[in-house]
Protein backbone atom coordinates (compact mmCIF):
# COMPACT_ATOMS: atom_id res chain seq x y z
CA UNK A 1 0.00 0.00 0.00
CA UNK A 2 1.42 3.43 -1.05
CA UNK A 3 1.63 6.27 1.86
CA UNK A 4 -0.54 8.03 0.29
CA UNK A 5 -3.61 5.15 0.59
CA UNK A 6 -2.16 4.44 3.84
CA UNK A 7 -2.75 8.13 5.52
CA UNK A 8 -5.92 8.06 3.25
CA UNK A 9 -7.16 4.75 5.15
CA UNK A 10 -5.84 6.00 8.68
CA UNK A 11 -7.75 9.41 8.25
CA UNK A 12 -10.81 7.31 7.24
CA UNK A 13 -10.38 4.89 10.11
CA UNK A 14 -10.21 7.77 12.90
CA UNK A 15 -13.13 9.75 10.76
CA UNK A 16 -15.29 6.28 11.21
CA UNK A 17 -14.28 5.96 14.56
CA UNK A 18 -15.01 9.26 16.07
CA UNK A 19 -18.61 9.54 14.16
CA UNK A 20 -19.35 6.07 15.38
CA UNK A 21 -18.30 7.76 19.27
CA UNK A 22 -20.45 10.74 18.21
CA UNK A 23 -23.16 8.24 17.71
CA UNK A 24 -23.16 6.22 20.54
CA UNK A 25 -25.90 6.42 23.00
CA UNK A 26 -25.62 7.66 26.12
CA UNK A 27 -27.13 6.49 29.40
CA UNK A 28 -28.00 8.74 32.64
CA UNK A 29 -25.70 8.18 35.90
CA UNK A 30 -26.76 9.10 39.48
CA UNK A 31 -23.89 8.53 42.45
CA UNK A 32 -25.89 6.28 44.30
CA UNK A 33 -23.74 6.52 47.11
CA UNK A 34 -25.20 9.94 48.08
CA UNK A 35 -22.45 12.30 47.80
CA UNK A 36 -23.38 14.13 45.02
CA UNK A 37 -27.29 14.88 44.18
CA UNK A 38 -28.20 15.09 40.62
CA UNK A 39 -27.13 13.15 37.75
CA UNK A 40 -24.88 13.01 34.30
CA UNK A 41 -24.42 10.49 31.64
CA UNK A 42 -22.21 8.09 30.44
CA UNK A 43 -21.26 6.67 26.92
CA UNK A 44 -21.37 3.33 25.37
CA UNK A 45 -17.69 2.21 26.91
CA UNK A 46 -18.61 3.73 30.35
CA UNK A 47 -16.96 6.76 29.79
CA UNK A 48 -18.77 9.51 31.74
CA UNK A 49 -19.32 12.24 29.08
CA UNK A 50 -21.82 14.62 31.32
CA UNK A 51 -20.45 14.86 35.00
CA UNK A 52 -23.07 13.78 37.60
CA UNK A 53 -25.01 16.48 39.56
CA UNK A 54 -25.06 18.58 36.54
CA UNK A 55 -29.01 18.18 35.96
CA UNK A 56 -31.20 17.36 38.70
CA UNK A 57 -33.12 14.89 36.04
CA UNK A 58 -31.89 12.55 32.90
CA UNK A 59 -33.56 11.17 30.57
CA UNK A 60 -32.50 8.31 28.28
CA UNK A 61 -31.80 8.74 24.44
CA UNK A 62 -34.75 9.67 22.02
CA UNK A 63 -34.41 10.20 18.70
CA UNK A 64 -30.63 11.53 19.03
CA UNK A 65 -31.75 13.42 22.20
CA UNK A 66 -32.80 13.16 25.89
CA UNK A 67 -34.17 15.85 28.58
CA UNK A 68 -32.27 17.08 31.18
CA UNK A 69 -34.17 18.76 34.39
CA UNK A 70 -33.38 21.56 36.89
CA UNK A 71 -35.63 21.45 39.94
CA UNK A 72 -35.29 24.70 42.30
CA UNK A 73 -37.85 26.78 44.13
CA UNK A 74 -39.95 29.85 43.07
CA UNK A 75 -41.09 32.88 44.40
CA UNK A 76 -44.08 30.96 46.28
CA UNK A 77 -41.33 28.65 48.38
CA UNK A 78 -42.82 25.70 45.64
CA UNK A 79 -40.07 23.56 43.55
CA UNK A 80 -40.65 24.10 39.62
CA UNK A 81 -38.87 21.85 37.22
CA UNK A 82 -37.68 23.17 33.97
CA UNK A 83 -36.40 20.97 30.66
CA UNK A 84 -34.14 21.50 28.34
CA UNK A 85 -32.12 18.41 26.01
CA UNK A 86 -28.93 17.73 25.20
CA UNK A 87 -27.78 15.66 21.95
CA UNK A 88 -26.02 12.18 21.39
CA UNK A 89 -22.86 14.22 22.30
CA UNK A 90 -23.73 15.67 25.66
CA UNK A 91 -23.72 19.01 24.43
CA UNK A 92 -27.38 21.05 26.20
CA UNK A 93 -28.56 22.11 22.17
CA UNK A 94 -32.09 23.35 23.95
CA UNK A 95 -31.90 25.50 27.14
CA UNK A 96 -33.35 24.49 30.40
CA UNK A 97 -36.22 27.05 30.05
CA UNK A 98 -39.50 25.03 29.36
CA UNK A 99 -42.25 24.19 31.81
CA UNK A 100 -42.64 20.78 33.06
CA UNK A 101 -45.88 19.55 34.23
CA UNK A 102 -46.25 18.22 37.72
CA UNK A 103 -48.16 15.55 38.07
CA UNK A 104 -49.74 13.98 41.27
CA UNK A 105 -46.42 13.02 42.69
CA UNK A 106 -43.88 13.49 40.11
CA UNK A 107 -42.83 15.60 37.49
CA UNK A 108 -44.06 14.72 33.47
CA UNK A 109 -41.07 15.32 31.35
CA UNK A 110 -41.69 14.72 27.72
CA UNK A 111 -38.86 13.28 24.98
CA UNK A 112 -38.55 13.62 21.11
CA UNK A 113 -40.15 11.37 18.71
CA UNK A 114 -39.87 11.80 15.16
CA UNK A 115 -38.53 15.11 15.01
CA UNK A 116 -40.83 16.86 17.96
CA UNK A 117 -41.52 16.94 21.37
CA UNK A 118 -44.26 17.97 23.62
CA UNK A 119 -43.66 21.30 25.45
CA UNK A 120 -45.83 22.30 27.98
CA UNK A 121 -46.52 26.04 29.29
CA UNK A 122 -47.94 26.31 32.92
CA UNK A 123 -50.78 28.89 34.03
CA UNK A 124 -49.24 32.22 34.54
CA UNK A 125 -50.99 32.62 38.03
CA UNK A 126 -49.72 29.33 38.62
CA UNK A 127 -52.93 27.65 38.83
CA UNK A 128 -53.13 23.54 38.09
CA UNK A 129 -53.89 22.80 33.93
CA UNK A 130 -51.16 24.49 31.62
CA UNK A 131 -50.87 23.78 28.03
CA UNK A 132 -49.01 21.78 25.59
CA UNK A 133 -47.50 22.64 22.08
CA UNK A 134 -45.03 20.86 19.85
CA UNK A 135 -41.46 21.78 19.46
CA UNK A 136 -38.39 20.71 16.71
CA UNK A 137 -34.92 19.97 17.64
CA UNK A 138 -33.92 23.67 16.70
CA UNK A 139 -36.03 24.85 19.94
CA UNK A 140 -39.30 26.25 17.74
CA UNK A 141 -42.72 26.23 18.34
CA UNK A 142 -44.04 24.12 15.69
CA UNK A 143 -46.96 23.39 16.46
CA UNK A 144 -48.83 26.13 18.61
CA UNK A 145 -49.89 26.03 23.04
CA UNK A 146 -53.28 24.53 22.93
CA UNK A 147 -53.96 21.07 24.26
CA UNK A 148 -54.45 19.36 27.91
CA UNK A 149 -52.46 16.44 26.88
CA UNK A 150 -50.02 15.65 23.93
CA UNK A 151 -48.79 12.33 23.25
CA UNK A 152 -45.53 11.40 21.37
CA UNK A 153 -45.50 11.02 17.59
CA UNK A 154 -45.64 7.29 16.34
CA UNK A 155 -46.19 7.10 12.30
CA UNK A 156 -46.79 10.74 12.04
CA UNK A 157 -49.80 10.41 14.27
CA UNK A 158 -49.80 11.82 18.04
CA UNK A 159 -52.93 11.68 20.25
CA UNK A 160 -53.83 15.44 22.13
CA UNK A 161 -56.77 16.29 24.26
CA UNK A 162 -58.54 19.60 23.54
CA UNK A 163 -61.10 20.91 25.68
CA UNK A 164 -61.73 17.63 27.70
CA UNK A 165 -62.06 14.84 24.64
CA UNK A 166 -59.14 13.16 22.81
CA UNK A 167 -58.41 13.17 19.36
CA UNK A 168 -55.18 12.47 16.58
CA UNK A 169 -52.94 15.29 14.82
CA UNK A 170 -50.43 15.19 12.39
CA UNK A 171 -46.87 16.41 12.70
CA UNK A 172 -48.42 20.00 10.79
CA UNK A 173 -50.57 20.14 13.70
CA UNK A 174 -53.46 19.36 11.46
CA UNK A 175 -56.67 17.34 12.83
CA UNK A 176 -56.87 13.62 12.04
CA UNK A 177 -59.61 12.52 14.15
CA UNK A 178 -61.87 15.42 15.66
CA UNK A 179 -61.19 15.40 19.92
CA UNK A 180 -64.37 13.51 20.58
CA UNK A 181 -63.13 10.29 22.43
CA UNK A 182 -63.54 10.03 26.09
CA UNK A 183 -59.49 8.14 26.04
CA UNK A 184 -57.21 7.20 23.49
CA UNK A 185 -54.47 4.65 23.90
CA UNK A 186 -51.44 5.10 22.37
CA UNK A 187 -51.16 3.13 18.96
CA UNK A 188 -49.76 -0.97 18.01
CA UNK A 189 -49.97 -2.51 14.88
CA UNK A 190 -51.69 0.62 13.63
CA UNK A 191 -54.06 0.96 15.38
CA UNK A 192 -55.61 2.49 18.64
CA UNK A 193 -57.75 1.57 21.21
CA UNK A 194 -60.46 4.52 21.57
CA UNK A 195 -63.57 4.66 24.61
CA UNK A 196 -66.57 6.75 24.02
CA UNK A 197 -69.08 6.14 27.59
CA UNK A 198 -67.01 3.25 28.93
CA UNK A 199 -67.06 0.80 25.66
CA UNK A 200 -64.40 0.52 23.74
CA UNK A 201 -63.53 0.10 20.01
CA UNK A 202 -60.14 1.41 17.85
CA UNK A 203 -59.40 3.50 15.13
CA UNK A 204 -56.45 3.40 12.51
CA UNK A 205 -54.02 5.93 11.51
CA UNK A 206 -56.20 7.91 9.35
CA UNK A 207 -58.79 8.40 12.00
CA UNK A 208 -61.44 5.40 11.02
CA UNK A 209 -63.32 3.82 13.21
CA UNK A 210 -62.49 0.38 11.92
CA UNK A 211 -63.75 -2.09 15.33
CA UNK A 212 -66.92 -0.69 16.64
CA UNK A 213 -67.44 0.95 20.28
CA UNK A 214 -68.64 -1.69 21.39
CA UNK A 215 -66.96 -4.09 24.04
CA UNK A 216 -66.42 -3.38 27.72
CA UNK A 217 -62.75 -3.85 27.84
CA UNK A 218 -59.77 -3.86 25.04
CA UNK A 219 -56.75 -4.34 25.12
CA UNK A 220 -54.02 -3.30 22.67
CA UNK A 221 -53.14 -5.31 19.65
CA UNK A 222 -50.10 -8.33 18.99
CA UNK A 223 -50.07 -10.41 16.29
CA UNK A 224 -53.26 -9.28 14.77
CA UNK A 225 -55.58 -9.84 17.65
CA UNK A 226 -56.87 -7.97 20.61
CA UNK A 227 -58.27 -9.13 24.13
CA UNK A 228 -61.63 -8.23 24.33
CA UNK A 229 -63.93 -8.56 27.62
CA UNK A 230 -67.78 -8.73 27.79
CA UNK A 231 -69.58 -8.47 31.18
CA UNK A 232 -72.34 -11.07 31.85
CA UNK A 233 -74.85 -8.76 33.89
CA UNK A 234 -73.89 -4.88 35.57
CA UNK A 235 -72.91 -6.93 38.88
CA UNK A 236 -70.41 -9.19 36.77
CA UNK A 237 -67.15 -6.63 37.57
CA UNK A 238 -64.82 -9.30 36.03
CA UNK A 239 -66.97 -10.68 32.65
CA UNK A 240 -65.21 -12.93 30.74
CA UNK A 241 -61.99 -12.69 28.16
CA UNK A 242 -61.75 -13.69 24.17
CA UNK A 243 -60.00 -12.46 20.95
CA UNK A 244 -60.78 -10.24 18.03
CA UNK A 245 -59.06 -9.31 14.87
CA UNK A 246 -58.52 -5.78 13.36
CA UNK A 247 -61.56 -5.42 11.65
CA UNK A 248 -63.57 -6.49 15.29
CA UNK A 249 -64.51 -10.17 14.38
CA UNK A 250 -65.25 -12.83 17.27
CA UNK A 251 -61.90 -15.14 16.73
CA UNK A 252 -61.55 -16.58 20.05
CA UNK A 253 -64.94 -17.16 21.72
CA UNK A 254 -65.27 -14.85 25.07
CA UNK A 255 -64.66 -17.86 28.19
CA UNK A 256 -61.98 -17.22 30.03
CA UNK A 257 -61.57 -15.11 33.64
CA UNK A 258 -58.57 -13.08 32.63
CA UNK A 259 -56.28 -13.18 29.04
CA UNK A 260 -52.36 -11.90 28.27
CA UNK A 261 -51.89 -11.13 24.69
CA UNK A 262 -50.69 -13.29 21.95
CA UNK A 263 -46.56 -13.40 21.86
CA UNK A 264 -44.75 -16.09 19.18
CA UNK A 265 -48.17 -17.55 18.04
CA UNK A 266 -49.19 -18.48 22.10
CA UNK A 267 -50.64 -16.61 24.69
CA UNK A 268 -51.97 -17.29 28.77
CA UNK A 269 -54.94 -16.97 29.60
CA UNK A 270 -57.07 -18.29 32.78
CA UNK A 271 -59.87 -20.68 33.84
CA UNK A 272 -63.40 -19.09 34.57
CA UNK A 273 -62.94 -19.68 37.90
CA UNK A 274 -62.25 -15.74 38.94
CA UNK A 275 -59.33 -15.36 41.05
CA UNK A 276 -59.22 -18.49 42.00
CA UNK A 277 -58.88 -19.72 38.31
CA UNK A 278 -55.77 -21.48 37.05
CA UNK A 279 -53.71 -20.50 33.92
CA UNK A 280 -52.74 -22.07 30.74
CA UNK A 281 -51.34 -21.25 27.47
CA UNK A 282 -53.26 -21.24 23.92
CA UNK A 283 -52.54 -20.82 20.33
CA UNK A 284 -54.54 -19.08 17.86
CA UNK A 285 -57.32 -21.69 17.19
CA UNK A 286 -57.60 -21.03 21.19
CA UNK A 287 -56.53 -24.38 21.86
CA UNK A 288 -54.73 -25.67 25.12
CA UNK A 289 -50.66 -26.14 24.61
CA UNK A 290 -50.49 -25.87 28.31
CA UNK A 291 -54.08 -26.80 30.04
CA UNK A 292 -54.63 -24.70 33.46
CA UNK A 293 -52.42 -25.47 36.04
CA UNK A 294 -50.47 -22.46 37.35
CA UNK A 295 -51.14 -19.80 39.65
CA UNK A 296 -49.95 -16.50 37.95
CA UNK A 297 -48.78 -15.95 34.97
CA UNK A 298 -46.61 -12.98 35.65
CA UNK A 299 -45.10 -11.27 38.90
CA UNK A 300 -47.84 -10.64 41.64
CA UNK A 301 -46.14 -8.25 43.55
CA UNK A 302 -48.19 -4.64 44.22
CA UNK A 303 -45.60 -1.89 43.95
CA UNK A 304 -45.71 1.71 42.53
CA UNK A 305 -41.90 1.19 41.94
CA UNK A 306 -41.52 -0.62 38.86
CA UNK A 307 -44.00 -1.98 35.98
CA UNK A 308 -43.32 -5.52 35.34
CA UNK A 309 -43.66 -6.17 31.35
CA UNK A 310 -43.92 -10.21 31.83
CA UNK A 311 -46.79 -12.84 30.78
CA UNK A 312 -46.37 -13.91 27.12
CA UNK A 313 -43.40 -15.39 25.51
CA UNK A 314 -40.08 -13.78 23.98
CA UNK A 315 -37.04 -15.84 22.50
CA UNK A 316 -39.50 -19.08 23.01
CA UNK A 317 -39.71 -18.54 26.57
CA UNK A 318 -42.00 -17.93 29.44
CA UNK A 319 -42.37 -18.03 33.19
CA UNK A 320 -45.43 -19.48 34.71
CA UNK A 321 -45.76 -19.35 38.93
CA UNK A 322 -47.21 -21.16 41.43
CA UNK A 323 -47.89 -20.00 44.97
CA UNK A 324 -48.37 -21.82 48.29
CA UNK A 325 -47.80 -20.53 52.19
CA UNK A 326 -44.24 -22.28 51.58
CA UNK A 327 -43.46 -19.64 48.96
CA UNK A 328 -43.55 -19.18 45.44
CA UNK A 329 -42.26 -21.48 42.64
CA UNK A 330 -41.33 -19.97 38.92
CA UNK A 331 -41.39 -22.13 36.06
CA UNK A 332 -39.54 -21.97 32.71
CA UNK A 333 -41.32 -23.18 30.34
CA UNK A 334 -40.64 -23.81 26.41
CA UNK A 335 -43.16 -23.29 23.40
CA UNK A 336 -44.37 -26.40 23.93
CA UNK A 337 -44.47 -26.06 27.67
CA UNK A 338 -41.82 -28.09 28.74
CA UNK A 339 -40.28 -27.34 32.00
CA UNK A 340 -37.33 -26.08 31.23
CA UNK A 341 -36.40 -24.94 34.77
CA UNK A 342 -37.86 -24.78 38.41
CA UNK A 343 -36.96 -22.19 40.71
CA UNK A 344 -38.55 -21.92 44.30
CA UNK A 345 -38.63 -18.39 46.14
CA UNK A 346 -39.99 -17.62 49.49
CA UNK A 347 -42.36 -15.03 48.63
CA UNK A 348 -42.85 -12.52 45.49
CA UNK A 349 -40.32 -10.17 46.67
CA UNK A 350 -37.30 -12.70 46.50
CA UNK A 351 -39.17 -14.08 43.26
CA UNK A 352 -38.72 -10.46 41.64
CA UNK A 353 -35.39 -9.67 42.93
CA UNK A 354 -34.00 -12.75 40.87
CA UNK A 355 -35.62 -12.04 37.80
CA UNK A 356 -34.70 -8.32 37.93
CA UNK A 357 -30.82 -9.52 38.75
CA UNK A 358 -31.08 -12.33 35.93
CA UNK A 359 -33.18 -10.08 33.67
CA UNK A 360 -35.18 -12.21 32.92
CA UNK A 361 -38.14 -9.93 32.62
CA UNK A 362 -38.61 -6.10 31.22
CA UNK A 363 -39.26 -3.28 34.04
CA UNK A 364 -39.53 0.41 33.94
CA UNK A 365 -39.86 2.64 36.27
CA UNK A 366 -43.19 3.15 37.85
CA UNK A 367 -46.70 2.25 36.40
Amino acid sequence: MTMNRLLTASLGAIMLSSASMAMADLHPIYDHSGNVDGCGYKNDAGKVVVAVGTYDSCGEMSDGMAYVGKEELDSSEEYKAKQGFIDATGKLVIPIKYDVENGMDEYIYQSFSEGLVAVYKSNKDGSYGGVYGYMDKKGKIVIPYAYGFAGEFENGVAIVQKDGDYGTIDKAGKSITKARYDQIMGYSEGLAIVSVDQLYGAIDLKGKLVVPIEFDRLDYFSEGLAVYNVLRDPSDYEGTYGYIDKNGNNVINAQWSNAKPFAEGLAAVRSDDGEAGKWGIIDKSGKYVVKPKYSAASIELETDQYSFDDGRYKNGIMYMYNTSPSGVTRYTLDKTGKVLATNKFKDWDKAVDDAIDKKLIDMTDGW
